[in-house]
């Protein structure tokens, strides 16, 4: 019955620990520890089974005082402290720690917390199995052996003690993105030869310790997340610097991934050959995303100077004739003049200006581009401008008292926004963002400015069209009813605020 319960006794541990593992089957390291229980299982069954059919032939070194086969038990011990530090490993590290998403232990202090622990266990288990006291032999023969495995494995001891200084001195931990040389990435794994990185195109780069040691370490997520970086631009050398700062500066700050604080800043670089080179200083807080980032910063960038009239210009190897350059700018011309009148033409609004009217307008009008997500007016904002949608659609959305907002509307090509802000000086209303990529005819004050003051009863006949307008919109004109005498018409009051916005009479007509 003794014998039987030597081995019953290992193999109902080792089924206990299965099924409490079992739930962590899906685990990476799993297999192993089910490996590691039935190997020390095993072993001890050897152990006994080798002990049983010595029948005494063993002795000296390999006999324990009991009868037992030294080695055996040695290498039983060994196994199964390695089985019982697998199972904490797995359940504690790789399931416990792991809820936190980033370790709080470094998995090469873990494997080497290991590997000591076995050292120790086998140091204690020979002290403590051999009955022979005279280890002398055994001592030259081992410092021999480690000698040679020293000499043979230098480069892999030298990337393990590599490792050890680096968890010491921590630069990086796990989840940190950092650049090593010519490698970037993000610190994925740490171990007792090697560390790895996971690229922006999903590939594990594994380099060993020594070399990591030996490199120049970038962290971009120490001391803070937010790091700063830079987008180069040129711009052509007759714009004012001061104008094109504020144009790039607007660009950037508007892009997708920057962050607001620190402000996005613009520098002259460079005087180059073909244009004057700005560096835009932006900052983010996820460096993983900095290729989309700058493709954000750039395309909202390449949007701005065409909306403002700036050039990108580039070394021109093609030899062109004056004329010839003179009659494509006047083509083009006359395209874009054609365009903004066949994109006002019906809209209701302008109606009462008639064909020469509205060909003033369309004169002092420009055509605007906007990338998508992009803000074209913003609500609470002051303005002159007024816009009518070309192409694309634009997304129209209010601030509520909580802080959010809400999508009131979405407006497509012929619909028009901010003609009460250009003609009565309220504030905007709501805010507008391009949904797509969206082109608009941009009317300043001045263009309506020229047609009103060349015919001045137009202004009846367009605070009609608003007051019908704000009518069918809601509360948009409040501010130019508050305060006026009950029951007067509001399309009185726009006509009043009309004529002194644009100075056409000091005295309001009803």
């Amino acid at each position: 019955m003794t014998e039987i319960s030597r081995f019953a006794t290992p193999i109902a541990i080792a089924i206990v620990a299965t099924i409490i593992t079992w739930p962590l089957r899906r685990r990476r390291l799993y297999s192993w520890t089910l490996v590691s229980i039935w190997l020390a299982v095993a072993a001890a069954i050897l152990a006994e089974i080798a002990t049983a059919a010595d029948g005494g032939a063993l002795s000296g070194l390999l006999r324990t005082a009991d009868g037992r086969v030294a080695v055996l038990i040695v290498v039983r011990d060994v196994l199964a402290v390695n089985a019982l530090l697998q199972v904490a490993d797995l359940v504690v590290w790789h399931t416990l720690l792991a809820a936190f998403g980033r370790h709080l232990v470094s998995r090469l202090l873990v494997n080497i917390g290991i590997i000591g622990a076995l050292g120790v266990t086998a140091a204690l288990s020979v002290s403590r199995t051999f009955d022979d006291p005279d280890l002398g032999g055994l001592l030259v023969t081992s410092t021999v052996v480690s000698a040679i495995i020293g000499l043979a494995l230098q480069d892999m001891l030298a990337n393990v003690a590599a490792g050890i200084a680096l968890q010491v001195e921590a630069p990086f931990v796990q989840g940190d993105w950092v650049r090593m040389g010519e490698n970037e990435g993000e610190v994925t794994q740490v171990n007792w030869r090697s560390l790895t990185l996971r690229t922006r195109e999903n590939h594990s780069i594994v380099l060993p310790n020594g070399k990591v040691a030996a490199e120049i370490i970038l962290n971009y997520s120490r001391p803070e997340r937010a790091q700063g970086t830079d987008v180069f631009v040129g711009v052509g050398y007759q714009h004012p610097p001061e104008e094109v700062r504020r144009v790039l500066g607007e660009a950037a700050a508007g892009s997708a991934g920057v962050l607001d604080h620190p402000h996005p800043r613009v520098f002259v670089h460079a005087f180059d050959d073909s244009a004057i080179t700005y560096r835009v200083r932006i900052w983010i807080d996820d460096f993983a995303r900095l290729p989309a980032i700058q493709d954000g910063v750039r395309t909202r960038i390449w949007y701005g100077l065409d909306r403002a009239g700036l050039t990108i210009p580039f070394p021109i190897r093609t030899v062109r004739l004056a004329a010839d350059a003179e009659r494509e700018a006047e083509r083009r011309r006359d395209e874009g003049d054609a365009a903004v009148l066949e994109a006002l033409r019906p809209v209701p609004l302008f109606e009462p200006l008639g064909e020469d009217g509205l060909g003033k307008l369309a004169d002092g009008a420009r055509l605007e581009r906007y990338s998508p997500g992009e803000a074209i007016v913003r609500q609470g904002a002051d303005g002159d401008t007024m816009y009518v949608i070309r192409s694309g659609r634009t997304r129209v959305e209010v601030a509520d008292q909580g802080g959010g907002t809400a999508v009131v509307a979405m407006r497509g090509p012929g619909e028009h926004f901010g003609e009460m802000t250009l003609l009565t000086g309220e504030p905007r209303s709501a805010s507008v963002f391009a949904e797509v990529e969206t082109e608009v005819v941009s009317l300043g004050r001045d263009a309506f400015a020229e047609v009103l003051l060349a015919e001045p009863t137009v202004a009846e006949s367009l605070s009609d069209v608003l007051a019908r307008r704000s009518a069918a919109l809601g509360d948009s004109l409040a501010g130019i009813a508050k305060g006026a005498p009950a029951g007067r018409p509001l399309a009185a009051l726009v006509l009043e605020r009309i004529r002194s916005i644009f100075g056409l009479d000091d005295t309001p007509q009803s």
